[in-house]
Formats: C-alpha cells, structure tokens, sequence
C-alpha cells in the first residue's frame, strides 16, 4: 500500500517493457522504499517531492530496459553489479548524454541499489570515464568556460573600440558570452571599469557641422550619415564645444 505523498509507480512500471515478474518485484522495492531520500540524515517526516520520485522512477526504469535489451541477464531488479553501470555509463556518454545528466542517474541509481543493500556497486563518475578527455560537468555559461586566449589583448580592444564602449556589443562580435568578455579583461590584466567609450579620431568638427545640418538637426540622422553611434556623437559633440544644432548652409572643409 502506497504511504501518503508517495508517487504511484504502477502505472509507470506496468506500461515499461520489462518482464512481467521483474516489474512485481520492482513495485515491491518502489512502493517500500521510493518516497525516501538518499541521506539517512534526512527528516523521517520529510519524503521527496512526487516530482523527484517520478525522476528516479523513470531513469531507473529505462535504465534496466537499456540492460535487458543490450542482453544482460537480469532476473530480479536486486541483481544489479558493477559491470552494469560500466556498461550503462559508457553507452549514456555514447549517446552524447551531458555529464550531469549522467551524474544525476548514478545518483538515481546509487539510491536504488541502497535500498536493495548493494549501493557499493555503483561508483562515481570517474571511474567509468577518463575526465581529463574534457567529459565534465560544466557549471555556469558554457561559453566563459571554454573561453579562448585566441583573443588577443588587440582583439578584444579593437571590439570594444567598434562597439563605442558598450561591452555587450563587444562580446556579442567576438562571438562570446558577456561573462566572457570580462574573463578576458581580467586574463589580459585590463581593468573593465577603465575602459571608457572612444571619440572618434576621424570626424573633424566641420563634418560634425555638416552633418547636422543635412539632419536639420536630428542627432540620430546625422550619426547615421557619419557611420557612428549616437553616444559618441554626443561626446564628439563635447570635444568639439557644440552646444545648439548648426544653422546655415552647409561648411566647406
């Protein structure tokens, strides 16, 4: 009988393809033990959610349905050895299976075996699988962990340069995270709150003017014809001391 707040397996087991007497023994230990967290020291009035037990319940399943159809000879779901989870671990990393998506079954799995008294039997990670192949668990923005020295100090403030000190922008065209971007200012011993917007060197004061005069004023059109942000039309703006929309014809370099 199932206890209160417990999820029902029956269902789940009865619809696997799992052998008839192999799916009454495995409802017996589920509906025991399924509502029970792996730490002894857990509160004994405290079950896991019916959403972590359906997880567990689901990837145990497929787990034994993957061994049985691979042509393990399983007989009872208490029959569980070493040599299973090898086989299992490398056939979840064949599979392209994210690390801690495979580190989450062992989990399932290592609570499994402790309730039938075997969970000596399933080991961590590593020790199906090499870590050092670059098989590991990733924490965070995937894309700052992999971040690479190919972009050089030059690069890096080349990018921010072109996107007129605003650094999203800058990650964005190197094709990074903005975490990233920052790692990359610390990896090449630059301080991010020093790096300022740049003035363009290349727009002189009577491009300025003329520029504005053909947008009757509006900033917004004469950046667009100068090829620069507005941002660093205001700041050219300010080296240049313009203070009111030119008037008059247009200026003669």
């Amino acid at each position: 009988m199932r206890k209160r707040n417990q999820f029902d397996n029956l269902q789940l087991v009865n619809n696997s393809r799992l052998p008839v007497d192999f799916k009454a023994a495995l409802i017996t230990i589920l509906d025991e033990h399924g509502d029970r967290p792996r730490r002894l020291t857990f509160p004994a009035d405290s079950p896991l959610s019916t959403r972590t037990q359906y997880m567990r319940t689901v990837n145990v399943l497929a787990g034994f349905v993957e061994l049985l159809d691979d042509g393990f000879d399983l007989k009872s779901p208490r029959d569980i050895e070493p040599k299973h989870f090898h086989h299992l671990v490398q056939l979840w990393v064949t599979k392209r299976q994210k690390p801690g998506t495979v580190e989450n079954k062992l989990t399932y799995w290592r609570t499994f075996a402790q309730w039938t008294g075997n969970e000596q039997v399933v080991s961590a990670l590593a020790a199906y699988i090499d870590r050092g192949t670059g098989y590991r668990r990733i924490y965070g923005d995937p894309v700052s962990a992999r971040i690479a020295p190919a972009v050089s100090l030059v690069d890096l403030m080349h990018a921010v340069s072109a996107a007129d000190g605003n650094k999203k922008a800058a990650a964005r065209a190197l094709g990074i995270s903005n975490a990233a971007l920052y790692r990359l200012f610390g990896m090449h011993g630059v301080r991010d709150d020093l790096v300022k917007p740049c003035v363009p060197a290349d727009v002189s004061s009577v491009d300025l003017m003329n520029s504005l005069r053909a947008a009757n004023g509006n900033k917004k059109g004469a950046a667009r014809e100068l090829g620069i942000s507005r941002q660093a039309l205001y700041r050219l703006l300010g080296k240049y001391g313009i203070t009111d929309e030119p008037a008059g014809p247009l200026a003669s370099r």
